[in-house]
């Protein structure tokens, strides 16, 4: 075998990994916290991809083994010309002998297609329901799980302090968080507000004094990356339930 073709077979052969790779990240992206994928070129994801890729391979290998059993039981069979097993077309390729007809080469092509969407559902469903389940919240999302463990009717209202400053005033905003993304280290790298409303911030020899400006509209929707926000907190509002009435 001549090592482009090795290459290639590593590269198809892996496809499922990468497909586990992808759900993995897909899925976890569901809840106002987006977290980013592991580096391309970390330990995290060399494992994902190689141990996604022979567990999928595994389960496609058990499935098969059970065909003839579920044939001969059901009498439900798809008879072929060629081998309808993919492995065994692979094992013949590698011996040298090639691929008998080109039906052999799509059932091999074919089987990894399927293999790899199937790998990338199950790993997206999978992320999606771990990424809910809050006792791990911390270990995924660290100082932020208790805005992760949010309910889906609760509004996460966040305060910014911006770096726009001039003689001790900070401007900073406050509105609910739409959309929040951080890296690797849990720093948020931006954030997206909406109803959201303008504040001054104050530090003088009396203190600090927080300032609303009169007449000030709330920004429908407010973007902010990480250079723009100095510091930031948050508030996890649950709104009053209809015709219930609401304590001062």
């Amino acid at each position: 075998m001549s090592v482009s073709y090795n290459l290639l077979l590593a590269l198809l052969l892996l496809a499922p990994g990468f497909g586990v790779y992808a759900g993995l990240h897909i899925g976890s992206q569901s809840g106002r916290i987006r977290s980013p994928p592991p580096a391309p070129g970390s330990v995290t994801t060399l494992a994902i991809v190689t141990i996604g890729a022979v567990g999928a391979h595994l389960a496609a290998v058990i499935a098969l083994l059970g065909e003839p059993g579920l044939c001969d039981a059901t009498q439900a069979c798809f008879h072929t010309s060629w081998e309808p097993n993919p492995y065994k077309t692979l094992l013949i390729v590698s011996r040298g002998g090639g691929a008998r007809s080109p039906e052999q080469i799509a059932s091999v092509l074919m089987m990894l297609a399927i293999l790899t969407g199937l790998a990338m559902l199950v790993a997206g469903l999978a992320a999606n329901a771990v990424t809910r389940f809050k006792p791990i919240h911390g270990l995924l999302f660290g100082w932020l799980a208790d805005v992760a463990a949010a309910d889906d009717d609760e509004v996460i209202v966040a305060y910014v302090l911006s770096d726009v400053e001039a003689d001790g005033t900070v401007v900073g905003y406050a509105g609910a968080v739409d959309n929040l993304a951080i890296n690797s280290d849990k720093e948020v790298t931006y954030i997206l507000l909406s109803d959201c409303e303008l504040f001054y911030l104050r530090v003088d020899a009396r203190g600090v004094r927080q300032r609303t400006p009169l007449g000030a509209d709330p920004l429908p929707q407010l973007y902010l990356e990480r250079a723009r926000i100095k510091n930031i907190a948050f508030a996890r509002l649950r709104p009053p339930k209809p015709g219930s009435i609401a304590k001062p």
